[in-house]
């Protein structure tokens, strides 16, 4: 059993993408080793009581920027993101006083990044070995072209002193451990990195109902998460619209879920579909009762000019959990489409609103069938067990 120092800005019971991973995470690592975690001050965000935070776990809140007006947190967050991670005040104001508690391995997770640039500090304070996850590309993320050439640069020296600095890489797939390869030619990332892909738990898809109310003369499509920035939701809209103009009689046979958030932005699009889309917002746990019950779940990616999507989601994890249909909006290269066709899923670019509406025109005709393929690989024992053997290894 190792003493593990967990260094992550999002963590339970804070509701987010993040946050969800942390909590499965724990759940199994927690037995296996002793955990520290260094996080942040529980803010307004969605919370979910549902993700309890094992008892064996300290957890330890350092002190971040925070302001009592949420307009004054938006404000401070954009302005500190014109020059640096939106988080590196958090990164510099942790006072780190139980750091010096004896630790065997430090384990930092992202996003954001300024979980590794605290666990950065952590490394230069206690030397001992160091364990970073990057879920996601970080300076090269290509969603991230409105940072301003000053956040780049800093993000590039961060990053590249992590990559150089830690122990062991951690990555969720094989595109992203050969995107630092090429960014960090220099640097043998192969010998210090080890893939492990997101994961999920059979047990918690009926652990709480879902309240979500689907139609059983329809055909109900489900979309978890949130829509902002360049992830919209116009491509399916766009092509639901297409379908009622040919055929008017399938407003009736349609029901559209998005459950999350909806960026203000989108919603006179959502305004115009043709077909009836309910919104709303539930925890995560009872998220994955309501994957189980919808007709088919959409996975929908922002559009990228390369072709490529170099993302993992993690949500795609939990809808195979829930063996229902998939239907990828993302894409035609990278893990997550590839995931989705080795499971019999078909995948369509988010520009290509027709080959969408061909399919849900196939699918109204024909209802699709769920692949019968297991999920051994993505399940939480055997991917935290692969992550347990590298902490204890480091």
């Amino acid at each position: 059993m190792r003493r593990v120092a967990l260094v992550t800005y999002h963590c339970p019971p804070v509701l987010n993408a993040e946050s969800i991973l942390v909590w499965k995470t724990l759940r199994r690592l927690s037995s296996q080793h002793a955990v520290t975690v260094f996080t942040s001050p529980i803010g307004r965000g969605g919370i979910d009581s549902a993700m309890a935070i094992p008892e064996n776990v300290r957890v330890v809140r350092e002190p971040d920027v925070q302001f009592s007006s949420r307009f004054l947190d938006r404000a401070s967050n954009k302005a500190i993101g014109m020059l640096v991670d939106e988080k590196f005040p958090w990164s510099q104001l942790a006072e780190l006083r139980v750091a010096h508690d004896e630790f065997d391995v430090i384990y930092s997770r992202s996003q954001p990044g300024a979980s590794h640039i605290l666990a950065l500090r952590l490394k230069r304070l206690l030397n001992v070995p160091w364990v970073a996850q990057l879920s996601d590309p970080w300076a090269s993320n290509p969603y991230h072209s409105s940072h301003t050439k000053f956040r780049s640069r800093v993000d590039a020296h961060y990053e590249a002193r992590v990559v150089t600095e830690c122990d062991r890489l951690i990555f969720p797939t094989v595109e992203i451990e050969r995107l630092y390869e090429r960014q960090y030619p220099s640097i043998d990332i192969r010998a210090k990195s080890v893939v492990l892909p997101h994961h999920t738990s059979t047990d918690l898809y009926t652990l709480q109902s879902a309240p979500i109310s689907y139609s059983p003369n329809k055909l109900n499509l489900a979309y978890f998460g949130d829509f902002y920035g360049s992830r919209s939701p116009e491509p399916l809209i766009r092509a639901v619209n297409e379908i009622c103009d040919k055929r008017p009689e399938v407003a009736d046979k349609l029901l559209i879920h998005f459950v999350g958030n909806v960026e203000s932005k989108f919603q006179p699009l959502v305004d115009s579909c043709r077909v009836p889309i309910r919104r709303g917002k539930v925890g995560y746990v009872e998220s994955l009762n309501a994957m189980t019950n919808a007709d088919i779940l959409l996975l929908i990616d922002a559009p990228n000019p390369s072709g490529e999507t170099p993302f993992f989601p993690s949500k795609l994890i939990d809808y195979l959990g829930a063996r229902r249909p998939i239907l990828g909006i993302t894409e035609l290269s990278g893990t997550a489409p590839n995931i989705l066709r080795s499971y019999g899923y078909p995948v369509i670019r988010p520009e290509d609103v027709d080959g969408i509406r061909e399919q849900l025109e196939a699918w109204m005709e024909s209802p699709p069938t769920t692949s019968a393929k297991p999920i051994d690989d993505f399940l939480t024992d055997v991917v935290v067990d692969g992550l347990s053997d590298i902490l204890e290894q480091a």
